[in-house]
């Protein structure tokens, strides 16, 4: 029940009237299988998956259960860290994680004159950042502090070792994150209206408050 989805997944179970032991988690699919055609291995998947309307051809989306903004994140010390809005990282050479909104908001928003590196994966494109093969990746801001705190920090060093240069506003690029289900899922009406319940009774602001960390110390990249 730890981590911003995983405590949202039990709550909407809750509310539908499973207890945690009748929870079964089985292993994560692939991002973009995910929303593949096709029959799924899951009720419903949660991994920040944004509603689209071509991803909603093949899978149900249950309403939104978060509003994601972007942020990018790069190694220390890279010029790119200087970057005060949204036109200084156009000559720089960005990746993001294929058929993501990330990769989407490099393309769509950023438009830079550096071809954009895309990868399988966030695990492929945050060691491409590591190697120095890209000055700034674009992720999710929640994706970001992780990164930066957990899985880019040298605690042998006193300098951290990855700066999130900047977010962007949701108005950039609106990112409403929904659960995804096979689709015409009897399920769908039965999870939009624990969404619903967990809203209107404060328990998703309360596992936002204890898991999300605002950004607001983070500057916004207009």
């Amino acid at each position: 029940m730890e981590g911003y989805e995983g405590a949202t997944a039990y709550a909407i179970a809750n509310a539908m009237g499973f207890t945690p032991d009748m929870v079964d988690w089985v292993e994560n699919t692939s991002f973009s299988l995910a929303f593949a055609p096709g029959p799924k291995l899951f009720d419903f998947h949660m991994a920040q998956v944004s509603i689209r309307p071509k991803r909603a051809l093949n899978v149900d989306f249950s309403d939104p259960y978060f509003e994601a903004n972007q942020a990018i994140i790069a190694m220390t010390p890279n010029p790119i860290t200087g970057a005060q809005n949204i036109n200084d990282l156009k000559g720089y050479k960005l990746g993001a994680q294929i058929s993501t909104t990330s990769f989407d908001f490099i393309d769509q928003v950023i438009q830079p004159s550096v071809e954009p590196a895309v990868y399988p994966n966030n695990t492929a494109a945050r060691e491409a950042l590591q190697n120095g093969q890209i000055d700034g990746l674009v992720v999710d801001l929640g994706t970001a502090f992780y990164m930066r705190d957990a899985q880019l920090e040298d605690f042998d060093t006193p300098d951290p070792e990855a700066t999130i240069v900047g977010q962007f506003s949701v108005e950039a690029q609106a990112d409403p994150v929904g659960a995804v289900l096979q689709k015409n899922s009897p399920l769908t009406p039965c999870v939009n209206q624990a969404i619903a319940q967990i809203k209107a009774d404060g328990t998703l602001q309360a596992i936002y408050d204890a898991w999300i960390q605002s950004g607001q110390d983070i500057p916004v990249l207009q």
